[in-house]
């Protein structure tokens, strides 16, 4: 009855991850077991029986702090059970599947490259850490004008993978065929670079990409004075912190769905578009809203973790007060709470990139797709382009291509939902508008 394939999708918030549980004859009276997550590109992660009987299975996954435990229902011939993973419970159904998940990503570049593709690694030395990543030069000639790539939030690989695109890897790949270096690198703590991710703020990783800006500086076949930076989301708000910086020399800056409000605003604003998109209430959606004001409150006033924990509980336990606390919502308070004191968010929340956008002189291009729901694009490029034009800075060009989403991908909804859906990586017609500005710049 087990073996072969058991398909089910895990929804996290608004993200949908395949999830499969495969079950091999081993030979032995327990099967060999492994897991794959292809929307994360992770597969054949080692997991084991822990029990199958009167229908009734648990398969466990320590590698991951991975768990699912489930009842057969014959009438469905699915498994209808739970995934738990560290302190997230989420509802899981298999259904047995003989057809192979395929992922299609038609962008990611393929080997051979028509230019050179190097390892470095280079240092930031008030971190005592080192960080690796791969430049790309054009084949023939020197003296390039070249951009270091700085990421989303979260743990990313220098092609800054997510749901199996490789979008860093997609946009090198394009500037370097035309004529443009490219640095990208693994965050800290990620993948082949040092450092410790989980205690990191946005600043810690600022201090990342000035030190990868410097590598450029002092690297050969680069041209000193013609080097830029290319930030994604929060990678774009390092960015302006960057080219705010005047000993730093940039020579232009590129801001992708990158905030110009304060941290706390965009997250209720992100909440609020994606509860909408998803059908939610309105009503449902203000109860949300005046929640996450009240718990940002608490962030920003309250310095003590264990005190802020109690009372931003208190406000969850309040506002679910009449819905039935099952495990997965008690485990999803946990996780959030725990998230949201976490250092960085602490520090994202009050952060405002007013501070940086007024101080900002060289050539500024800032690009937010029409169905950003992450960073909305109503909320945050007039507040970029009214601040940059109070400090007197012109040379900037504000894009807002119709119909693409955080990711850049041309979408139906902007949901998160779609990104793993969505077999394009990142829009030609935005790669092209990047390289033709570089190029233009004076």
């Amino acid at each position: 009855m087990l073996e072969g394939s058991w398909l089910g999708i895990l929804e996290v918030n608004a993200i949908k991850l395949r999830i499969v549980i495969n079950f091999k004859n081993s030979g032995t009276d327990s099967p060999e077991v492994t897991i794959d997550s292809p929307d994360q590109s992770a597969y054949g992660i080692p997991a084991g029986l822990l029990y199958f009987e009167n229908d009734s299975i648990s398969v466990g996954a320590p590698s991951i702090m991975g768990r699912y435990s489930g009842n057969f229902d014959a009438g469905s011939k699915t498994f209808k059970g739970q995934w738990f993973q560290g302190p997230l419970s989420l509802p899981l159904n298999l259904e047995k599947s003989d057809k192979e998940v395929i992922i299609n990503r038609p962008q990611e570049p393929k080997p051979p490259f028509p230019y050179m593709e190097k390892e470095v690694n280079f240092r930031n030395t008030l971190a005592g850490i080192q960080l690796a990543g791969t430049l790309t030069l054009p084949a023939e000639g020197n003296n390039f004008p070249a951009v270091v790539l700085i990421s989303v939030s979260g743990p990313q690989n220098r092609d800054e993978e997510t749901f199996a695109h490789k979008p860093f890897l997609v946009i090198a790949d394009f500037l370097t065929r035309n004529g443009i270096a490219v640095l990208r690198y693994d965050d800290r703590g990620t993948s082949k670079s040092e450092g410790a991710f989980g205690v990191a703020t946005t600043f810690d990783f600022a201090l990342d990409a000035e030190s990868a800006v410097r590598f450029l500086q002092h690297h050969p076949d680069i041209n000193s004075e013609n080097i830029g930076v290319i930030g994604h989301s929060e990678g774009a708000l390092i960015a302006a912190i960057l080219a705010s910086k005047k000993e730093l020399t940039l020579k232009f800056a590129i801001m992708l769905a990158g905030p110009g409000v304060p941290g706390d605003q965009i997250i209720v604003r992100q909440g609020e578009l994606i509860q909408q998109a998803m059908g939610v209430d309105p009503e449902k959606i203000k109860e949300d809203i005046g929640l996450r004001e009240q718990i940002f409150n608490i962030i920003n006033s309250e310095t003590d973790d264990q005190v802020a924990q109690k009372k931003i509980a208190g406000l969850f336990y309040k506002f679910f007060e009449d819905s039935e606390m099952d495990v997965s919502i008690q485990s999803r308070i946990s996780m959030e709470i725990s998230n949201m004191l976490s250092p960085w968010f602490r520090n994202f929340l009050s952060l405002d990139p007013y501070i940086y956008l007024k101080d900002i002189r060289c050539p500024v291009l800032v690009i937010n797709g029409e169905k950003d729901l992450q960073v909305d694009p109503k909320q945050n490029l007039p507040v970029i382009e009214e601040i940059l034009k109070e400090a007197g800075n012109l040379n900037y060009k504000i894009v807002e291509p119709a119909g693409l989403n955080h990711m850049f991908q041309h979408t139906e909804t902007g949901l998160p939902s779609e990104y793993s859906i969505i077999e394009e990586t990142f829009s030609e017609d935005v790669l092209i508008i990047i390289a033709e500005w570089i190029k233009n710049i004076p």
